[in-house]
Formats: C-alpha cells, sequence, structure tokens
C-alpha cells in the first residue's frame, strides 16, 4: 500500500493555455486537481476516456455538452458540480475567474504530468 502527501501549495501549476492552470495529482487508477480558469476562457470542446467529476468552488462557468440528451449547455455556479462519463463531447466558458477541484478516473491522462506516489514532493 502507498501513501502521498504532498505540499500542493509548492507544487508548480501546469498552464496549456493561457487562462487555464491546473495542479494534478495521481495515485494509482485516481486523479484530481485544482482547476484556476480566467473569465473569458473557453476550452475546445474535446472528450478522453475518463470519468470526470468537478465542484465548482467559485465562479461561474457555461458547459457545453453532447451526449445521448443531445448538444446544450449547462450553467453552473459555485457550489455546484459536474460529471461526465467518458466520451461525453464537453468544452468549458468561464463566464468569471473560476476555482474547480477536480477528479477523473482512470488516471492515466495525466500520469506524465502530475505529482505521482513515485516523487517525494
Amino acid at each position: 500500500m502507498k501513501s502521498l502527501f504532498v505540499k500542493y501549495d509548492e507544487a508548480p501549476w501546469l498552464e496549456p493555455v493561457p487562462g487555464f492552470k491546473f495542479k494534478p495529482i495521481v495515485i494509482d487508477r485516481l486523479g484530481a486537481s485544482i482547476v484556476e480558469l480566467t473569465k473569458g476562457v473557453v476550452t475546445t470542446p474535446h472528450e478522453h476516456d475518463d470519468e470526470q467529476v468537478d465542484i465548482l468552488l467559485k465562479g461561474k462557468l457555461n458547459i457545453t455538452v453532447k451526449d445521448e440528451r443531445g448538444e446544450r449547455v449547462e450553467s453552473v455556479n459555485a457550489g455546484m458540480a459536474f460529471a461526465l462519463e467518458p466520451h461525453v463531447l464537453h468544452g468549458v466558458e468561464a463566464l468569471e475567474d473560476s476555482l474547480i477541484i477536480e477528479a477523473w478516473a482512470p488516471a492515466e491522462r495525466f500520469r506524465a504530468v502530475a505529482i505521482t506516489v513515485d516523487e517525494d514532493k
């Protein structure tokens, strides 16, 4: 069995596009991250192999989703959560500066860039 304790505040942010920052951490099959989005950031619609659960702690988002119910835009406010099964097409627009806690499984998508149990940070 493994455990991991991290000085998360000292971990570096990854910023794949300006205004979209995150700090992924991975243990075995589960990954999680804090995500910061700057007002006005729009992500390209995408899908992935993992399940995803997001809890919006601060801000407001519009999430474009295309699933078995069709394509639509859902508004998400602070205190709300959303979950996506694998291969659900989705994109995000930050209507305000936003802070999200995100978890996903399996964790393969971010393993190469995440803080993992193999590192002592």
